[in-house]
């Protein structure tokens, strides 16, 4: 398995994961050029999208999920409620295309991967993060939590022996408690159901098992109040100084290197 974080943020999300035998797209929230662009300069060429996997119904996560699904006759993979929400704001677009309901909890097997989508806590219809596993490894696994408020307890085992994890570090409390953001949205980042500070991401990574987990992703960091320096030193002050994997910081305008899971 092979990823490819192409956009983490306010501004769009998209990740790329491939098998030998499948390609599925987390979140379309960059233009299918874009997509393709990002690709190539890490050296893939994109010549098909099996399953689009849809997070929930925020534009920055949905924004080209019409246009992309058109051009690679993708499966678009996504919450019921999620759907309404979304095929409104994207008037009508998803109608006419191959949409299949997805529920929390539930295995989907597309070709060699095992996807399970996990119900997360924001301000959405329905939110959800997804766990891959190719099939024919000891431990070929990645998660991908972002846009939560918290991490339900019942997922936490399961993610803390997963592979390679993107895990939101999506802001400095400090930072934003000092933006020019209104009280309200403040409140709504800092609530249950909105984004995972730079804090509590490094709490939980500390709870993980490193004799599986070799990559961290930190993701969706905010561009006004988050700094890549800050969300690695707080990984760096939970882990005493001495971080246990390899860390990465998926980017906003730049695709990460490719990360194999082997």
């Amino acid at each position: 398995m092979e990823i490819v974080v192409l956009a983490s943020g306010s501004k769009g999300n998209a990740t790329y994961i491939q098998t030998p035998n499948t390609k599925i797209l987390i979140d379309a929230g960059i233009s299918y050029l874009q997509i393709r662009t990002r690709l190539l300069s890490k050296g893939i060429t994109l010549d098909k999208i099996d399953v689009i996997v849809i997070t929930h119904e925020h534009t920055d996560h949905i924004k080209f999920l019409v246009s992309i699904a058109k051009k690679t006759q993708a499966k678009i993979f996504i919450n019921e409620k999620t759907y309404e929400v979304a095929n409104q704001k994207l008037s009508g677009g998803l109608t006419d295309l191959p949409v299949y309901f997805i529920l929390a909890n539930n295995r989907y097997e597309i070709n060699d991967i095992t996807i399970v989508p996990i119900k997360l806590s924001h301000d959405a219809s329905c939110c959800y993060g997804y766990l891959f596993k190719e099939s024919g490894g000891i431990n070929r696994t990645y998660g991908y939590i972002t846009d939560t408020g918290y991490i339900p307890k019942e997922y936490l085992n399961l993610i803390a022996s997963l592979q390679v994890i993107s895990l939101e570090a999506n802001h400095d409390v400090k930072m934003l408690k000092e933006s020019n953001r209104t009280w309200p949205l403040i409140q709504r980042i800092l609530s249950n159901e909105g984004h995972l500070s730079n804090v509590q991401c490094a709490t939980y990574a500390t709870s993980f098992d490193y004799h599986f987990v070799k990559v961290i992703i930190l993701s969706h960091l905010s561009e006004e109040c988050n700094l890549e320096e800050i969300a690695l030193g707080e990984m760096m002050k939970a882990f005493g100084g001495q971080l246990p994997c390899q860390i990465a910081i998926a980017k906003q305008n730049e695709p990460l290197a490719i990360i194999e899971v082997k």
